[in-house]
C-alpha cells in the first residue's frame, strides 16, 4: 500500500499528501514495531533496543499508519545492515513554543554504517547501499517521504562506529504538531 502511494507520487507536489490525524497511544505503537522485530534480532544475535522518553507524552496526534511504517522502515533496515552489536530505537520530544511539541526519532546502529557520499543519496528512490541486494531501494525514500507528509526532516549520520538514522539527526526525523502538551 505505501510503495503504491509512493510510485504513483511521483513527480506530484508534496502538498498533495495530506496525512490523517489520529490520537494514539505513540508509546505503545513504537513498543508493537520493535516487538515484530526481535525475532530477526534474535537469529542474529543483536540487542534491539527502545528508548522511551519518560517526558514523552502518552497520546499523539499525527498518522499512525504512517509513523509506523516509517519506524518499521527505520529499524528494518538497521538490522538488514547489522551483523553484531545493537539497533536501538529512541523517541524523545523536542520542546516548540505552540500548542503541540515535536517528535524525534532516532534510531542507531553499530552496522558498518554510510560513506559521506553515499549519504547524499541514502534517501532517492530505488537506491541501495553498497553490497545491498535486498528490497527495490525503496525503503528510505518511504522514509522520506513519509517524514515531508508528517511536515518533518530526516537525515543520517554516522558517529565513529555507530550508525544512525534520526528523524532529525542521525537518519533523524522531527515532525512538529504531534505531541500533546499537558
Amino acid at each position: 500500500q505505501i510503495v503504491e502511494w509512493i510510485e504513483s507520487s511521483a513527480g506530484r507536489p508534496e502538498s498533495e499528501f495530506l496525512p490523517r490525524r489520529a490520537r494514539f497511544n505513540g508509546p505503545s505503537m513504537l513498543e508493537q514495531v520493535v516487538t515484530s522485530h526481535l525475532p530477526e534480532a534474535a537469529k542474529k544475535r543483536i540487542s534491539l533496543v527502545l528508548l522511551i522518553d519518560p517526558e514523552l507524552p502518552r497520546f499523539w496526534n499525527c498518522d499512525p499508519c504512517l509513523l509506523r511504517q516509517l519506524a518499521d522502515n527505520l529499524l528494518g533496515n538497521a538490522l538488514k545492515h547489522t551483523t553484531t552489536g545493537e539497533v536501538s530505537l529512541r523517541a524523545s520530544s523536542v520542546p516548540d513554543n505552540g500548542a503541540a511539541d515535536g517528535l524525534r526519532i532516532r534510531v542507531t546502529d553499530s552496522g558498518p554504517g554510510v560513506d559521506v557520499a553515499e549519504s547524499r543519496r541514502l534517501f532517492e528512490a530505488y537506491r541501495q547501499g553498497r553490497g545491498s541486494v535486498e528490497g527495490k531501494g525503496l525503503g528510505l525514500y518511504i522514509c522520506k517521504r513519509i517524514v515531508q507528509a508528517l511536515g518533518g526532516q530526516i537525515r543520517c549520520s554516522n558517529r565513529s562506529e555507530e550508525h544512525t538514522s534520526e528523524l532529525q539527526s542521525p537518519m533523524y526525523l522531527v515532525c512538529r504538531l504531534l505531541l500533546e502538551k499537558g
